[in-house]
């Protein structure tokens, strides 16, 4: 505890270190001052943790959306690829059908008959 005061409003003695006379709620500047200067720091401090923070955070943010990004491209390129490789089983499937149907009105049958039995 600090020291005692006389409040300038009311006349009654409380500790120089309350912000506010407790008996009549008159301010006492000097401990308003240091308090209101607390605040100010505690302020200063919170604003120095938040950019240390986020100083921090955009590294990892920017390698998530990277990563995300290359999963969404290599998922991109698997379905192009997959595409690709139907689409040319159903060209050979439709070849291989023309030549089977040309090659069954001309007669010749293209079923290989096992010569063993």
């Amino acid at each position: 505890m600090g020291k005692e005061i006389i409040c300038k409003s009311c006349g009654a003695s409380f500790d120089e270190d309350l912000v506010r006379c407790p008996y009549c709620g008159s301010g006492h500047l000097p401990a308003e001052e240091n308090e209101h200067m607390q605040k100010l720091e505690d302020i200063r401090r919170d604003l120095q943790d938040y950019e240390t923070e986020n100083v921090k955070k955009p590294g990892r943010k920017l390698a998530k959306a990277i990563i995300l990004i290359l999963l969404v491209v290599a998922v991109i390129v698997a379905i192009v690829i997959a595409g690709i490789w139907m689409s040319g089983n159903k060209e050979r499937d439709k070849r291989e059908q023309k030549k089977d149907d040309f090659l069954k009105n001309q007669g010749i049958s293209t079923q290989v008959e096992d010569s063993g039995r």
